[in-house]
């Protein structure tokens, strides 16, 4: 099954991951096996999906891809809550994803526990 991610996105963290762990693209490719191209189009967010050479690089920096999922579609959601929800998390769309998935596996807890 494919699982569609926010590339730009994952790929700046990529890019922070490498650089907080004083990692060069050359020196993460050797490490890892691959060439320092397959990296560059990571960092730069030239992929869509989750694969196993994103998973790899993924857990080499640190990096949770599954936080890269994008937003549910807005239609089963109400766009005005959507918006407050933005301005609550300052307008971060990460952080309005992580939130709505919360909200959501909140949602299906039994109250009687």
């Amino acid at each position: 099954m494919r699982v569609y991610l926010q590339s730009h996105e994952l790929g700046k963290a990529l890019a922070k991951g490498l650089l907080d762990m004083g990692k060069t693209q050359q020196l993460a490719a050797k490490e890892l096996n691959v060439t320092q191209g397959q990296i560059s189009h990571l960092i730069s967010g030239d992929f869509k999906t989750r694969n196993n050479l994103v998973l790899k690089v993924c857990k080499y920096a640190n990096v949770n891809p599954d936080e890269f999922k994008p937003a549910p579609k807005s239609e089963t959601i109400d766009r005005e809550a959507i918006i407050a929800l933005e301005r609550a998390c300052g307008g971060q769309r990460r952080k309005t994803a992580v939130v709505i998935r919360v909200l959501r596996a909140l949602e299906t807890l039994d109250p009687a526990n």
